[in-house]
């Protein structure tokens, strides 16, 4: 399916940080909304790793501006907690 693809790592401070954003990221990934894109969460220690490919640049950008989203509503609430 790829086409079009995007990558992005982002470090935390520390494995239960990155942990927390990943239990929030992970129910969205693989969901039916996703027609023409497929999206890969993955984390290693405190660096998690989102890839996304999509058959078009509307599906990548639908789907990026979806996962950065959710990635910042899971930082605002790391800040709360």
């Amino acid at each position: 399916m790829e086409a079009f693809s995007f990558k992005l790592s982002a470090v935390f401070e520390n494995p239960q940080a990155a942990s927390v954003v990943f239990e929030a990221l992970h129910p969205e990934i693989g969901g039916r909304h996703e027609k023409r894109s497929s999206t890969i969460l993955s984390r290693h220690g405190e660096t998690l790793v989102l890839s996304v490919s999509a058959l078009d640049k509307k599906a990548l950008r639908a789907s990026i501006n979806s996962y950065l989203k959710l990635f910042d509503l899971s930082l605002l609430a790391l800040e709360v907690i």
